[in-house]
């Protein structure tokens, strides 16, 4: 029997003020604009949130504060870490505050081994039972990739490693290797770019950017309600948007940040403690391709 988690769970990002400290109102408008667009749940704290640029404080609290917003919508936190420790006092902090699932990827350690990574896996997923591990595999982001083999001897071993999403390259590949395991839910990821691949594939849900969930949503419940011709039609508007942010990830988040605020869910633009990798020509064909799609 596949887990429960199941549709769209967009990626927040972490809005900053002038300052450079959590614009929480800004967060706030952010997840209430993915929840009234009628997605399955929220996801915080991942890649695309800068959550290597928080600190433990910050993520903890953002957690609680979006838990506390989010009411009976699940939400999925990422509590990825440098090492085991910080790992799994992150994971166990998200587990307690009543996450629907932890979402976790490697550290960004080429020097581990296999065992290394296994043992680190095995370390959170015995501190957070019950609550499910969702094992992330970003290796274009990180520098550490885990095969399917790896993510299904975590699941043979510990119960609650329900979840997976694999983002290597092809897109399918994975997921497909993934979907038909027991008692193993896969969600797609790279910012919704392989979006139908993802489907296709065998996947349950994605887990795209929170810039457009009303596009998504859309896409989405067409192809479970089988009117795949339409949701193929939905994706191929938005997926020149989707190519121009995803060149980086860097640029990925710059791109969501800049819809949000022409949207007007953010007040300022900035990434904490990286410059700001979008000119003015790169802005402008962003907003054109937004414009094209109804986003703004």
């Amino acid at each position: 029997m596949t887990p429960g988690l199941r549709g769209i769970f967009p990626m927040l990002i972490t809005p900053f003020d002038s300052e450079g400290r959590i614009a929480w109102d800004d967060l706030h408008a952010i997840a209430d604009r993915q929840i009234e667009a009628g997605v399955s749940g929220l996801s915080i704290l991942g890649l695309a949130a800068e959550s290597s640029a928080l600190d433990q404080d910050e993520r903890i609290a953002i957690c609680r504060h979006v838990l506390a917003r989010a009411g009976k919508i699940p939400v999925i936190a990422g509590c990825t870490g440098i090492n085991t420790s910080q790992t799994v006092s992150l994971a166990t902090a998200a587990a307690e505050a009543g996450v629907v699932a932890v979402m976790v990827a490697p550290p960004a350690r080429v020097d581990w081994s296999r065992e290394q990574l296994k043992e680190h896996y095995c370390a959170v997923a015995r501190a957070i039972q019950p609550t499910p591990l969702m094992v992330q595999d970003a290796p274009a982001f990180i520098g550490t990739a885990l095969d399917t083999a790896f993510v299904t001897e975590l699941a043979q071993e510990h119960s609650n490693v329900e979840y997976a999403k694999p983002e290597s390259i092809p897109a399918s590949d994975a997921i497909g290797a993934l979907a038909p395991l027991a008692n193993m839910g896969v969600f797609g990821g790279h910012g919704g770019l392989y979006f139908l691949e993802a489907l296709e594939a065998g996947a349950d849900g994605l887990i795209p950017g929170c810039e457009q969930p009303h596009h998504f949503q859309q896409i989405y419940t067409s192809w479970l309600e089988g009117h795949r011709d339409a949701a193929r039609r939905d994706f191929a508007r938005i997926l020149p948007l989707l190519v121009w942010q995803f060149q980086s990830l860097d640029l990925y988040i710059a791109c969501v940040k800049s819809l949000l605020h022409a949207q007007g869910l953010l007040k300022q633009t900035s990434l904490r403690g990286k410059p700001w990798p979008l000119s003015g020509a790169a802005q402008r064909i962003l907003l054109r391709h937004a414009r094209r799609v109804g986003l703004i």
